[in-house]
């Protein structure tokens, strides 16, 4: 391809033989382009490597790896490659076209039902499964690179899961191969919000490596963000490495607590923890069972008066159809019966009954349980200075697990690593009065234990009054990993503090002027449940 094509006029064609039509996707070193193949007449991507790349040999290397990787690969939901050509002015691949949609631009289009995101995720995992049984790991696996081909209509129950194709091998690494590595010590290659943290590391990889990966997009398909999101891509990539993922349920708590274990063993810090085959990734997604809710069926319009006197919406829901059918049921009978009594030994007619109408309830009958949002906080520190880096309380309740934001007790230092006074606190306001339900806490310390207490009154009254005003503790808690979830029965209450008491079995860090045994707690992240 010339530089006068590619610059406009005739549309340009490779060897002779793809015509390229328009651009499709542009990533960092290459662009996509639906071509055509003017021999066998069908359609095709072309993936045309970056002309200004085309001095570097390292991603030309890289660019014919992809090649070989995925010619070695035959799988339904993989893109197939057709073809590879390299002049002396450009380098592409030919690969099959898919039709539809990538993931990335699905989900910013909308959140995932829980089933649909299982059923794409199990398909990577097959994907995965048949990459790594012929010796690949793809090392960059990320919503840009899952492919989700359109289908027509059809009339199921329950939604329609898209068929996935998994594309993109251009990182790829042949287990087995020999030869230079173009990912040594050094050099992270990925995308940072993906990427596990041996690839962080530039440690070895393997499959469990693709298995992370994944593990971050299902956690996205189902919450809406990321588990590591905090700013730049380099602290994005280390904050993997000693924080822990806000549980999934905190975002979405109808999310089933099955499908978050599953999540968060996929995102294990170590491989060794993780699901160790992408198959076993699949079998325990299956193993959720869920079961989509059928959706709402459109039936011929018949134009007559409606059954009940209101709607909320145009669909009612499963649980209420009932009671009303057994209510409006009843009403008839006593209607019948009123009618009966009143027309002595008379035959009952249909025109002497009177029908009530019955209308469906509006409300839920259960409440829902959320992750409480606008929260604030306040250092809690009655029985000493009244001082426990009361500046930085603001960052354990802003919503953004950032690790380089956050709040830290002070650090204390004895022979027997307990905090010389009863305990020291941070204390969480919602605002109003609510029933609380739950607490999350993100540590990167281990070993501490606290006890959780409630109040009606608000953070900057109880901040200053002592434990008997709180009355007895609601729970404890124990930092025995560095997310720690309780959930307890509704309570209404305003304010909670968690009030730590002792830090026995946390690991000195030196942190007192570098004295032994001095230690601390940071809570990176408190999230707060309640009943909306």
């Amino acid at each position: 391809m010339t530089n006068t094509e590619r610059r406009g006029g005739t549309a340009p064609t490779l060897g002779g033989r793809y015509q390229l039509e328009r651009p499709i996707a542009r990533g960092g070193m290459s662009q996509v382009w639906r071509g055509t193949d003017l021999i066998l007449g069908r359609r095709v991507a072309v993936k045309l490597l970056d002309h200004r790349k085309l001095s570097d040999p390292s991603f030309i290397e890289r660019f014919r790896r992809e090649a070989q990787a995925a010619a070695r690969l035959h799988n339904p939901h993989i893109v197939a490659i057709y073809d590879s050509i390299t002049e002396s002015d450009y380098s592409a691949l030919i690969l099959e076209y898919v039709r539809g949609l990538n993931l990335r631009q699905r989900m910013d289009d909308e959140l995932l039902d829980i089933p649909t995101a299982v059923g794409i995720a199990g398909q990577v995992a097959v994907a995965l499964q048949a990459a790594h049984d012929a010796g690949v790991i793809h090392r960059d696996i990320k919503p840009g690179n899952i492919l989700l081909e359109h289908a027509e209509p059809v009339d199921v129950l329950g939604p329609v899961i898209p068929q996935v194709r998994v594309t993109d091998f251009g990182i790829a690494k042949a287990i087995q191969s020999a030869g230079h590595d173009l990912t040594r010590t050094g050099i992270m290659l990925g995308t940072a919000k993906y990427l596990a943290p041996e690839q962080v590391i530039s440690g070895p990889v393997d499959a469990r490596t693709d298995i992370f990966s994944l593990g971050v997009v299902l956690y996205e398909m189902v919450t809406g963000s990321v588990p590591w999101d905090v700013g730049s891509d380099l602290a994005t990539a280390m904050a993997r490495l000693d924080t822990a993922p806000i549980p999934p349920t905190c975002y979405r708590p109808e999310l089933p607590p099955a499908l978050e274990a599953v999540i968060l063993q996929a995102l294990a810090r170590d491989p060794a923890d993780r699901f160790q085959h992408a198959a076993d990734l699949r079998a325990a997604l299956l193993a959720t069972n869920l079961r989509p809710a059928p959706p709402a069926i459109s039936l011929p319009r018949i134009d007559r008066q409606p059954s009940f006197a209101t709607y909320r919406s145009t669909r009612t829901p499963a649980r209420l159809i009932v009671p009303a059918a057994i209510g409006l049921a009843a009403v008839s009978l006593l209607a019948l019966l009123a009618v009966r009594r009143d027309s002595g030994d008379h035959a009952v007619t249909t025109s002497a009954v009177s029908i009530v109408e019955v209308p469906v309830p509006t409300t839920d009958l259960q409440p829902r349980t959320v992750t409480l949002t606008g929260l604030t906080a306040v250092a809690y520190d009655h029985y000493g200075d009244s001082e426990e880096n009361n500046n930085l309380a603001p960052f354990a309740v802003d919503g953004h697990a950032d690790r380089t934001k956050f709040w830290r007790t002070e650090c204390y230092q004895s022979a027997f690593a307990e905090i010389p006074k009863p305990g020291v606190g941070l204390i969480m306001d919602a605002g109003q009065s609510v029933n609380l339900t739950g607490l999350t806490l993100l540590t990167p310390q281990t070993g501490w234990t606290a006890q959780v207490y409630t109040s009606p009154g608000p953070a900057a009254e109880m901040a200053t009054a002592p434990l008997e005003r709180w009355g007895a503790p609601l729970t404890n808690l124990t930092g025995a990993s560095t997310s720690n979830q309780v959930s307890f029965s509704p309570i209404q209450a305003r304010s909670l503090l968690v009030f730590i008491t002792s830090l026995t079995g946390v690991p000195p860090d030196s942190c007192f002027g570098g004295r032994p045994n001095s230690r601390h707690v940071d809570i990176i992240e408190a999230t707060l449940l309640g009943h909306s």
